[in-house]
């Protein structure tokens, strides 16, 4: 009898063994697959998402609820800076530019996908997130937040200060930027101010070597004389 046991256990060990090995060789690939699809959160996280639409379109008369349903779904990503502007762009030179500029441009792309067709055009020329959501406040905001209310008027009062510390040679330039609609961020107002500042300049050097060659010939053909 004793003998009889013995020989059953050596016979169910080896079984088991097989049986388990057995197993472990039909599940490990299966686990396998199960952990290649589980991937870190990565820079290509935020690209294959894209194109996912925020649940809202814009049309132009539900802009409170969209602008807290974007914001709400941006904040989601890590990605509000880009709305906030606490994610400027580096410089160009920066070795950050270009992670800088692709984020920007898929941020970008959730506002307006987010829209109305008829409503893009409006605003896909603006080159930043920010810009995009600036301009888009300032066009549709019916002033019925109160928060946001604060939040325009202060932004607009920089856009004061800034234009009313302007040299009186841009005054021009001040009379337009305070036209524009929709009313323009203090980014775009610096902007503009640098462009004319810029031309006003390049005039001026023009003319003073232009004049200077006047003089120059002037005095040399009296010379001749």
């Amino acid at each position: 009898m004793g003998d009889s046991s013995a020989n059953d256990d050596s016979s169910v060990r080896p079984l088991n063994a097989f049986a388990a090995e057995s197993i472990w060789e039909n599940l490990t690939p299966k686990m396998t697959e199960a952990l290649s699809k589980v991937q870190p959160t990565s820079q290509s996280s935020i690209s294959d998402s894209s194109t996912v639409p925020i649940n809202i379109k814009l049309d132009g008369s539900n802009y409170a609820l969209w602008s807290q349903v974007a914001e709400m779904y941006i904040s989601c990503k890590d990605k509000l800076g880009y709305i906030d502007g606490s994610f400027p762009p580096p410089s160009e030179t920066d070795s950050a530019f270009g992670k800088w500029r692709t984020e920007n441009a898929i941020v970008k792309g959730w506002l307006i996908n987010s829209m109305d067709s008829a409503l893009v055009g409006n605003f896909i020329r603006f080159p930043t997130t920010k810009e995009v959501w600036d301009a888009i406040g300032m066009t549709y905001f019916d002033g019925s937040d109160t928060l946001q209310v604060y939040d325009l008027r202060r932004k607009e009062e920089k856009v004061y200060i800034f234009l009313d510390e302007l040299d009186d040679r841009l005054d021009k330039i001040r009379s337009d930027i305070l036209q524009l609609k929709p009313f323009p961020t203090i980014e775009q107002a610096y902007a503009y101010v640098r462009r004319e500042d810029t031309r006003q300049t390049m005039m001026t050097s023009g003319a003073e070597y232009i004049t200077s060659g006047a003089v120059t010939a002037t005095k040399g053909s009296k010379v001749g004389q």
